[in-house]
């Protein structure tokens, strides 16, 4: 469930950085789902210092979200009241209807941004490089493009023969038998490498376009 995956701050995180009321709601759900966590283990989910934890606990007491029990002479269990779980749950619709906007409002621009390389480069049948999450996201916006997805490349031999949204994955070597006049590469960690390791493919009239 995807209030269960919400326990950790994402990382590598540049234009969206974590809020208070998302570090809190990753406490929330830490102390729902895993037992007997320290605070220091409770900073490293939430990306925070084991003293600014101790605040939001402590802050959490008072607003009777969570309650306090002694394990041993040093040591605290903290578990959610009927309060806590009730605005647990209220905090994770929200963050869902959040996360629901920004995924639309990015379809949006992706598919201008698919769009304007349609405009381009003249592509009517396109194979995506990689299968991973950012083709993911790809597929949803090409949805009303005219552009025909013929297959997903992955260089994993794991991956290669399964289908994903549809659309089987094949091998890098089989791009020239496909048919197709664009290969739009959608893996940013490893694109430059393999934009160069496919250029051959431009003088067969496949252009190679990073996305």
């Amino acid at each position: 469930m995807l209030v269960e995956t919400i326990t950790a701050v994402p990382k590598r995180l540049r234009f969206l950085r974590p809020s208070p009321q998302l570090r809190q709601l990753i406490i929330l759900n830490a102390l729902a789902s895993m037992e007997r966590l320290s605070q220091r283990r409770l900073a490293e989910l939430a990306d925070l210092s084991p003293s600014v934890v101790n605040g939001y606990l402590a802050r959490f007491l008072k607003q009777d979200w969570v309650k306090k029990e002694p394990l041993n002479a040093r040591d605290f269990r903290y578990s959610l009241t009927a309060a806590g779980e009730a605005q647990r749950s209220e905090m994770t619709v929200e963050y869902m209807r959040e996360a629901f906007l920004l995924f639309s409002r990015g379809k949006e621009e992706l598919a201008k941004h698919l769009a304007g390389l349609q405009d381009k480069y003249g592509l009517r049948r396109v194979v995506l490089y990689s299968a991973g999450e950012v083709t993911e996201l790809v597929i949803h916006a090409l949805s009303g493009l005219p552009i025909k997805l013929v297959a997903i490349v992955d260089d994993d031999p794991d991956k290669q023969g399964r289908v994903m949204f549809g659309c089987p994955i094949v091998g890098p070597e089989t791009i020239e038998d496909l048919g197709v006049d664009g290969v739009i590469v959608t893996t940013f960690r490893y694109r430059q490498a393999i934009m160069e390791r496919i250029h051959h493919l431009e003088d067969k009239g496949i252009r190679v376009i990073g996305l």
